[in-house]
């Protein structure tokens, strides 16, 4: 958490509950170190050895590390940069997308270490169309030593099965005493973004090309004939009707109202219309009506 606010990252509300919590946790385990403590068998000079001794040598790292700007992680604390990394991830894709027109977004979180929830998975649906692509937290591997690497795997994956995986990598930071007792950076902490940024590259670029708006969708059924050319709905106006079943339409309905339009043809010139008939009413056209 420290290392979250120290580069100048949002804490929201479900952050501040995290520090909470973390801070109850160590009180427990404080208080409960404290009563282990006291029903051991050493003398009290011993005690205060041991613990002027730990904390001598525990200050002196973390104090280090604070000084240089170098994390030595342990496995918890990298769950949590992953939570929130990923949280962060999630939240620039919905804002970017939230309103885009042809678009149906699902998110799903999962238990991801005991308490803490992860986003796990973004489902992307054309509305007008059939495309569906998702984006998953497939795993992790974390290791907790100083100088090792971690990461978070991540696929997407596309209605036509193709796939892409990319990681997110944290490398943990290392200080190491030299000859003079002092503690020097062995290896700094770094997070590694690529992954993630051509993840978010390649959604935009799909999303962008291929989940059309309402609009663009009818435009496309126009230049694949599957709309009827110079017929408007007889509801909204619109050169938008349906000369096949698509999707959960049908044939004679209007994509942009839904409306079920009365499509024949003129019993004498063949001409298309859309015409309410009477029952019993010739299926006309209006030029055939008039010379009748």
């Amino acid at each position: 958490m420290r290392n979250h606010i120290a580069h100048n990252k949002l804490v929201d509300y479900s952050g501040v509950e995290d520090l909470k919590n973390l801070i109850n946790r160590i009180d427990e385990k404080i208080t409960e170190a404290e009563r282990r403590f006291e029903e051991t068998t050493i003398s009290q000079e011993e005690r205060e050895i041991i613990a002027e001794s730990y904390e001598e040598e525990l200050d002196q790292k973390f104090l280090a590390g604070i000084k240089l700007g170098v994390m030595e992680r342990n496995s918890n604390q990298i769950k949590l940069d992953f939570k929130y990394v990923i949280e962060n991830f999630f939240e620039d894709i919905l804002h970017s997308y939230k309103y885009k027109d042809g678009l149906e977004i699902e998110v799903s979180t999962d238990i991801y270490s005991e308490s803490i929830k992860i986003p796990k998975k973004i489902i992307f649906k054309e509305t007008y169309g059939e495309r569906k692509m998702s984006l998953i937290i497939e795993r992790d591997e974390i290791n907790e030593l100083p100088g090792s690497i971690s990461f978070l795997e991540i696929s997407l994956k596309k209605s036509d099965l193709s796939e892409i995986k990319e990681k997110y990598i944290y490398e943990n930071g290392e200080l190491k005493l030299n000859d003079a007792g002092e503690y020097v950076i062995s290896k700094e902490d770094k997070e590694d973004f690529e992954g993630l940024e051509k993840i978010f590259n390649y959604i935009e670029e799909e999303i962008t090309e291929k989940f059309l708006s309402l609009d663009d969708k009818v435009a496309e059924l126009y230049e694949n004939s599957k709309i009827y050319k110079e017929l408007k709905c007889s509801s909204c106006g619109e050169e938008a009707i349906l000369n096949e079943d698509y999707m959960e339409l049908q044939k004679n309905q209007c994509f942009f109202c839904k409306s079920l339009n009365n499509i024949y043809r003129c019993e004498t010139c063949g001409t298309l219309c859309n015409e309410d008939l009477e029952e019993g009413e010739r299926k006309l056209c209006f030029d055939c009506i008039e010379e009748d």
